[in-house]
Formats: structure tokens, C-alpha cells, sequence
């Protein structure tokens, strides 16, 4: 509320607003955001005839993808634009069981008098994984067509004996994580998975991803005690002002070093470095010595890359004019590190101080692995980052206790009576996440569910009919 009553104060003071490409806004800079545009565009759709007059003769033919990740106030406002006979029209194209970020509308309709057509043909899907998604829903019947009409694929799920988890909060120790990682291995081994590099690995959160990769201590900071929900939010979309310097620019500057690779040491000099910029502080000198430059300076960052602290290598890139600093990073590198211990209860809003701090005292070790996670470069995703995707081999891993979400709870889904009923949310959300990552699947699919009863779980999922028995494989 007081960092609030502070950006209110402040919008006196604004000349102008432009839309930065990031989820959330700096009002006081003067910055919007991602979901400040949606609610700009829902009240002028609500509230303005000229606006909506003006889209309307603009735009004689709207058509919306993924209609149900739209937010609410946007169908409703696109519908009061095309409400009248004739132009404009509005097209709405999407699946309500694939809705799975939170706020959007879900379940759409068209203007009054408007006209639905469901689509019942699957051009993505194996016939195997057909009949889950079918088993999984009853409010379409769909069938294989196209290319895939025919292609049986396979479906299996393999259930494990889940171990209780140890440590405070229901949560699972370290060794733990590796045991339950190594059973991964062996199922992607027993399948003739392990080696292939078709197959998509789709966990619910990032913990055992972080660790499989190398990133842990990343992960356990941004996701830990100093970081709030929007800097959880920037970590997980790589856009955190703390580390798109590093992924940005000074690692993808080490790689050029490490290759020999000169050109691209300038190029990403030339695009990112305020110091080579056409007015920067080099700009008169010879081509020559500008690339001598280059090099002496990528020469001395390497070297604090290999044996320097986070923080140190940050400040000589300010120093440097290698980056281009935004001002809360500036503001964090310059102040006086906090010495006091963090009380949740006194320190709240400024808890970014502390997560600063200590992300400045790491080393670069896991920062090559965090950037090619979230470059997509990986077989490993999020079941929530791999909408609209698609892959011949998937591997959904369900893991309760690894998931540690309240949101979320699949082996409810799956098996209610084996692990017990779920809430009206877990079940709203958890359908419909597995729905996405199943239909992920081109050929095969495979299911990865720790649970605490294996036998019972198998005779649940055979009654239930999402798969045969011939499908199921336990592990104790």
C-alpha cells in the first residue's frame, strides 16, 4: 500500500506513458505493463463509444486466438463492439479445457445471436493419446485427422512409490530430490528414452528442474523469503532487472570470448554497450582501436567471470559502460549492503535489498544453466510453458510433494481415492493443466505419478477407463 501511495504521488510528475514489454508497470518512470494495457483497453471498451466506433471501422473482421486465456473485460468489451448486425464481426477460436493462467475468461461466447462451431478433429494427436484426452473430457468426442489419422502412438503411465517427505512443510530434502530423480533416469531408461533428444521432460514447478540443471541456489533465492511474487514472476520469465544483464549481454559475451569469436564480441558490444554506442565514450576512435578495446575488455571480464563475486563482475560492467544499468540495479549496486538480520514482519517492502545482496555475493557458476533453461534450449519445461507446443515423445511428471502448491494437487485429480478428494480450485486448475500437457503428445506419452498407494492407484485409473491395465507400470 505505501509503495502504491508513492507511485500516486509521483504521476504529477510524468510527461508521458509508453508500453514496456514486462508483465508489470513503473509508474513512475512512466513505464505500462502487460496487464495495465488490458485494463486501459477494458474501460475504454466499457466506457468510450469513440474508441469503440473507431476499432469497429478499423477493423471490420476481429478474429481471437486461445479465446480462453483472454481476459474477461476484453471478450466483453470485443462483443459490445460487434453486438449490431454486419460489420464488425468477431471470431473467437480456443478451448475452455485449455485455460490455465489465472484472471482470463475461460469458458467464452460470442455476441448475442452469434454462432458456435466445436471442433471435434485432433490434427496434433496419436490415436492412444486421443482415447485419454477423450476418457479425460465428456464434452467433445475427438478423432484423429490429418496426418496423424491412423498413427497409434502409446500411452503409459508408471506409478512410483512416493516417499514421505522430510523436511518442514511438507517438503522434500535434497536427497530426497535425487532419489526421485534417479527414478526418472531409470523410467526414461527402461523406455529407451534416456538418450533420445526428442522428448520433453514437463515438470509443474522449476524445483527439480532447477536442480537436474544446475541452477539450484538460483531458483531456492528467487522462489526463498526475499523475493516477492513479482520477482518470482520476472526470474521464472527471465526478465528480472538483476539477471538480464547477465543472460543478456555478459554471458552471451564469455561464450563469443571462449570461441574466438571477435565479430560477435563487437556485435553484441555495438548493440548492448552505451561505451560502443555511436555517441559513446569510443565513438572517435579508430575501428582499430575500438576493437583492441573490445578485446582488452572482454580479456578482464572473463577473468571476473571465472573468479569474481556476481556483484563485483555487475559493477565493473557499470564501470565500464559494458551494459546498459537500469536504475534499480544502479540504486542496489550503489548503496550499503544490509547488515541486519531480515524480519519478514519489519523489513517487507524492502525486502528486495536482501535478495540483492545476496545474489551479488554468488558466483557466475549457475548463471550458464539458468539462461539456457530460459532460452528453451532444453528438453525440460514447465507444464505452463509448453502451451501451444508440441512434441513426438512428452513425459508429464506428477509429483505432489515436488510440486508443493496448493493450487495444484494431481494425484486428487487422477486418483481421488487414493490420495483424496481435491478442492473446487485444485480441481478446476489441475484438469485442465493435465488436459494441456497430455495433448502436448504427437506419438508417445508418458506418465510419471509418484503416489503413496500404487496398487490402489492402478485399480482407479483402470476403473476410471483412462487407461488398461496393460498401460500401467508400479514401482515400489
Amino acid at each position: 500500500m505505501e509503495r502504491f501511495e508513492q507511485d500516486l504521488a509521483s504521476l504529477d510528475a510524468v510527461e508521458h506513458f509508453k508500453y514496456g514489454d514486462t508483465k508489470f508497470g513503473d509508474y513512475p518512470n512512466g513505464q505500462l505493463g502487460h496487464d495495465d494495457i488490458i485494463e486501459i483497453a477494458t474501460y475504454l471498451f466499457a466506457e468510450n463509444a469513440t474508441f469503440r466506433r473507431i476499432i469497429g471501422l478499423r477493423f471490420p473482421y476481429i478474429f481471437v486466438d486461445e479465446a480462453q486465456d483472454t481476459f474477461d473485460g476484453i471478450v466483453a468489451g470485443l462483443n459490445f463492439v460487434c453486438e449490431g448486425e454486419g460489420l464488425p464481426i468477431v471470431g473467437y477460436f480456443g478451448d475452455p479445457w485449455q485455460q490455465i493462467y489465472d484472471g482470463s475468461i475461460g469458458t467464452f461466447a460470442p455476441p448475442a445471436n452469434g454462432k458456435t462451431v466445436s471442433k471435434t478433429e485432433n490434427f496434433r494427436c496419436s490415436e492412444s493419446v486421443i482415447r485419454l484426452l477423450n476418457a479425460f473430457r465428456n464434452d467433445v468426442e475427438q478423432y484423429a485427422a490429418g496426418e496423424n489419422k491412423g498413427r497409434e502412438g502409446s500411452v503409459t503411465f508408471r506409478l512410483v512409490k512416493a516417499e514421505a517427505p522430510e523436511l518442514p512443510r511438507n517438503r522434500y530434502s535434497e536427497e530426497q530430490i535425487t532419489r526421485a530423480l534417479t527414478k526418472m533416469d531409470a523410467a526414461l531408461a527402461d523406455w529407451g528414452w534416456g538418450d533420445r533428444d526428442d522428448v520433453v521432460r514437463l515438470f509443474l514447478v522449476r524445483q527439480m528442474i532447477a536442480r537436474r540443471m544446475g541452477f539450484s541456489e538460483l531458483n531456492r533465492l528467487f522462489n526463498g523469503p526475499y523475493a516477492s511474487t513479482r520477482a518470482e514472476d520476472a526470474f521464472e520469465a527471465g526478465e528480472h532487472f538483476l539477471l538480464l544483464p547477465l543472460t543478456t549481454t555478459i554471458y552471451p559475451l564469455i561464450v563469443a570470448h571462449g570461441q574466438g569469436d571477435s565479430r560477435r564480441v563487437i556485435d553484441l558490444l555495438r548493440r548492448d554497450s552505451p561505451a560502443f554506442a555511436i555517441d559513446g565514450l569510443n565513438a572517435s576512435k579508430t575501428l582499430k582501436t575500438m576493437i583492441d578495446t573490445s578485446l582488452s575488455l572482454v580479456d578482464q571480464l572473463n577473468a571476473l567471470w571465472k573468479s569474481g563475486t556476481i556483484g563485483t563482475l555487475l559493477q565493473f560492467c557499470v564501470d565500464k559502460q559494458i551494459i546498459r544499468a537500469s536504475e534499480r540495479l544502479l540504486e542496489h549496486l550503489g548503496r550499503t549492503p544490509r547488515t541486519e538480520d531480515y524480519d519478514e514482519a519489519i523489513h517487507s517492502l524492502d525486502k528486495g535489498d536482501w535478495l540483492a545482496d545476496a545474489f551479488f555475493k554468488m558466483s557466475t557458476t549457475e548463471i550458464p544453466h539458468y539462461a539456457l533453461f530460459i532460452s528453451n534450449n532444453t528438453p525440460y519445461s514447465t507444464q505452463h510453458g509448453v502451451k501451444g507446443e508440441e512434441y513426438p515423445k512428452v513425459l508429464v511428471v506428477y509429483d505432489d510433494v515436488e510440486a508443493n502448491w496448493n493450487n495444484y494437487s494431481f494425484g486428487k485429480i487422477l486418483t481421488p481415492e487414493t490420495a483424496g478428494e481435491p478442492t473446487d480450485g485444485q480441481h478446476a486448475r489441475g484438469r485442465k493443466l493435465a488436459y494441456v500437457s497430455f495433448s502436448r503428445t504427437l506419438e508417445d506419452l508418458r506418465v510419471l505419478l509418484f503416489t503413496s498407494d500404487p496398487e490402489a492407484a492402478r485399480r482407479e485409473l483402470i476403473a476410471k477407463k483412462l487407461v488398461e491395465s496393460h498401460q500401467i507400470e508400479i514401482v515400489l
